[in-house]
């Protein structure tokens, strides 16, 4: 069995779901919480290019920062955290940093109802994302995801991914403006996830 590995700067659809027949999420607030883990651990040592969460299990496409930026955080950690370890390495320090978010967010998710126990599998999945024409497909797939599992009819209509907000003008942490320009402006992007049919096997 090979080990985990998230390599800086680099391209990555990371997945997830929730054990056996549990949700992941089961209420509206659900949702927004995940979303501020995934700010607190995943945004300073990646950039986020897209994501899905769906009641059992979510996707993320990201970039890792490069090794310069990571360290410069770890080393910001440290400082905080004297039990964090200072020979641990770079790679795995990315990896823990996901762990750290799904069992940061499954603390509090048993603490709300009064479960035990793991919510998400432990070791998550990743895909590098090594071409242009997977940054793209990758991009409809994830969004695609809810209409896939018949939660909505309409990409549009499905609150908890960040299809809508790459149609706003709202502040966002995503990297909106470089993968609008990646499919040609706004409105190449609407019509390439209204009228691509896209399968990517997990």
């Amino acid at each position: 069995m090979t080990t985990l590995s998230l390599q800086p700067d680099t391209y990555y659809h990371i997945y997830n779901r929730a054990v056996g027949k549990e949700k992941g999420f089961v209420e509206e607030k659900n949702y927004f919480f995940f979303l501020r883990k995934l700010k607190q651990y995943i945004t300073p040592i990646a950039d986020v290019y897209a994501y899905c969460l769906l009641p059992n299990h979510y996707h993320l496409f990201v970039k890792i920062k490069t090794q310069q930026a990571i360290e410069l955080y770890k080393l910001q950690l440290s400082e905080h955290n004297k039990v964090l370890g200072n020979f641990e390495t770079i790679e795995s320090f990315i990896v823990k940093q996901f762990s750290n978010m799904n069992n940061s967010y499954t603390k509090s998710f048993n603490k709300t109802y009064d479960r035990k126990g793991k919510l998400f599998l432990q070791s998550f999945k990743r895909k590098e994302v090594d071409s242009d024409e997977y940054f793209t497909k990758l991009i409809h797939y994830i969004h695609s995801n809810p209409v896939h599992h018949q939660l909505t009819k309409f990409i549009k209509d499905w609150k908890h991914s960040s299809y809508n907000t790459f149609l706003s003008t709202n502040t966002t942490l995503l990297k909106r403006e470089e993968v609008l320009n990646f499919f040609g402006g706004k409105e190449k992007f609407i019509i390439f996830h209204e009228t691509t049919q896209i399968n990517i096997h997990e």
